[in-house]
């Protein structure tokens, strides 16, 4: 029997959903991925396949994403020791 899980470990795009955030009239829903409905899954996987959105483009995003807060804290904690001396 094939599981979900099983399915995650073979094919890179399924597992990529993590988390899910909803904005709505400036309130903000979280939603866990691993509590992620199948068929919602699925359909949001379509849309981003749709969209020619691979796992590799979001590895490198996440990539820029982390070196990016981490130039910021960088700065942050450079202004702070600024501020303090």
């Amino acid at each position: 029997m094939i599981t979900r899980n099983t399915l995650i470990n073979t094919i890179p795009f399924l597992g990529l959903i993590k988390s899910i955030y909803l904005m709505k009239n400036g309130v903000t829903r979280h939603v866990a991925g691993d509590v992620l409905d199948e068929f919602l899954h699925d359909l949001l996987i379509d849309l981003l396949e749709e969209r020619d959105i691979s796992s590799e483009i979001v590895e490198k995003l996440s990539d820029f994403s982390t070196a990016f807060e981490r130039n910021f804290f960088i700065a942050l904690l450079e202004c702070t020791k600024t501020f303090v001396s």
